[in-house]
């Protein structure tokens, strides 16, 4: 049936009547599809969209006032400081994580160097450390020990507390110099404990075969290090500065009896 012709049927169905009935209800009578369609003409249904939006705006509105007032009540600092907070953070959990690929990558460095090899990274080279073959020292039967009296214990105190735990060591390099047996290198180094903060320079006088001079070293970086050349061994005496003002008297015999595994200064050729 066409759209005209179903207009046409429903405006000439008879209208609705309102007719009163027992108790003061209202009967209707005539078309109920016409009564159907004036009631739900009658019905207005509120228009929910604009409001519900107006709604939703005012409480993004508000929202955002809220976020802005809580970010300007914060200290401008903490901000700054977020970076390295989590710098930090991802730091320690790099480290947690691969801890054991970190110790096993540092062991293998520690191996490198007591088999022999020689390691350089960038600026920093570490020379190999001399592998000693293990030899078995016989037993005397000229050789017994005791317990160490108070005073010797408290004389070794004194040396150690004399020179502030600065101690003088020395290495050996075979010689690139005609005529010497020796590169000798002297230097401190800190006992357990100790630093080379608290020294200024450090004197050493090595004897008449040098001419009766005293060498000077500034270079705390360095261990306070000279080096020289020899034939023969000898006893080197040290006047270690502190940077108070005081000093203290030092020594050290230079022997050559591990001169055999003494490596050689640069390339070995």
């Amino acid at each position: 049936m066409a759209r005209e012709q179903l207009v046409g049927w429903a405006s000439a169905r008879p209208a609705v009547q309102a007719e009163p009935a027992a108790g003061g209800a209202t009967r209707f009578s005539g078309a109920p599809d016409n009564a159907l369609a004036r009631i739900g003409a009658s019905v207005t249904l509120p228009d929910c969209d604009p409001p519900l939006l107006g709604g939703i705006q005012r409480i993004n509105g508000h929202a955002s006032i809220m976020q802005s007032m809580i970010i300007s009540e914060v200290d401008p600092s903490f901000w700054t400081a977020v970076p390295t907070v989590l710098w930090v953070f991802l730091i320690c959990v790099f480290l947690s994580i691969n801890h054991r690929h970190i110790d096993g990558f540092l062991g293998a460095i520690s191996a490198r160097l007591r088999a022999g090899a020689s390691l350089k990274l960038g600026g920093l080279e570490l020379s190999a450390i001399p592998e000693v073959p293990h030899v078995a020292l016989p037993e005397s039967e000229h050789s017994s020990s005791y317990q160490a009296p108070q005073p010797l214990r408290d004389e070794r105190k004194r040396v150690y507390a004399d020179v502030r735990g600065v101690m003088i060591v020395h290495r050996l390099f075979r010689s690139t110099q005609e005529g010497q047996a020796y590169d000798v290198l002297l230097y401190a180094i800190p006992h357990k404990g100790a630093t080379l903060l608290g020294v200024d320079h450090i004197d050493y006088y090595l004897g008449h075969m040098w001419s009766e001079q005293v060498f000077t070293s500034t270079d705390r970086g360095a261990g306070f290090a000279i080096r020289t050349s020899a034939y023969g061994p000898f006893m080197v005496c040290a006047t270690i500065h502190f940077t108070d003002g005081n000093k203290a008297q030092s020594s050290r015999y230079v022997d050559f009896e591990m001169g055999h595994y003494a490596p050689r200064l640069g390339n070995d050729k």
